[in-house]
């Protein structure tokens, strides 16, 4: 039996998330928290985990792999999640990956992550857009999409079977953040 944790922490609120993939292979969700304290996040990521742990019963050293959802989103979140991975990995010894947070949709549409007021990061199909796009913009570019992603959280499945692909080959998968916005000084 295997336990892997979660967390997203590019948007607020962040989720931690706890999945358990059994001898079959088929993976279903435990338990899942949303941590929505966005000033001590840092804070309660380790009392949220303690809780998720013990409602689903499960103890820390049970947890078999480790992902952080590493970007693009908050500097802050995403710099917070992959930390707090790294020093779980760290005790726990276990393996780890990092995802895309456009990693999370299918590939068959759109996916609008909300940047700030003005821009959005964007994927239309597997084409990833290296700097954010004004909200102008958009409607342009996905005005023939079916099917278009926003912020909301995927479907746990498809999350499942990506995350099970990934951790075939983790090492392709590392704990780097993926910042596509420019540096303010920049602007």
């Amino acid at each position: 039996m295997e336990n892997i944790l979660i967390i997203d922490a590019c948007y607020s609120p962040v989720r931690l998330c706890l999945y358990q993939k059994d001898e079959k292979k088929n993976m279903h969700k435990l338990k899942s928290v949303f941590v929505t304290e966005n000033n001590a996040i840092n804070e309660k990521l380790f009392v949220s985990l303690t809780d998720l742990l013990n409602e689903a019963s499960i103890d820390k050293n049970e947890i078999t792999n480790l992902v952080a959802i590493v970007g693009p989103g908050s500097f802050t979140g995403i710099r917070i999640a992959i930390a707090f991975i790294k020093g779980l990995q760290f005790g726990l010894k276990v393996d780890t990956i990092g995802i895309s947070s456009f990693d999370k949709y299918p590939d068959d549409g759109a996916v609008v992550l909300n940047c700030d007021n003005e821009t959005v990061y964007l994927k239309v199909g597997n084409k990833v857009y290296e700097k954010p796009v004004d909200n102008e913009k958009v409607s342009n570019i996905i005005k023939n999409e079916k099917k278009i992603y926003k912020n909301e959280y995927s479907d746990d499945d498809f999350l499942m079977k990506k995350i099970d692909k990934c951790f075939e080959s983790p090492e392709k998968y590392p704990l780097n953040p993926i910042y596509i916005k420019g540096h303010y000084a920049e602007k």
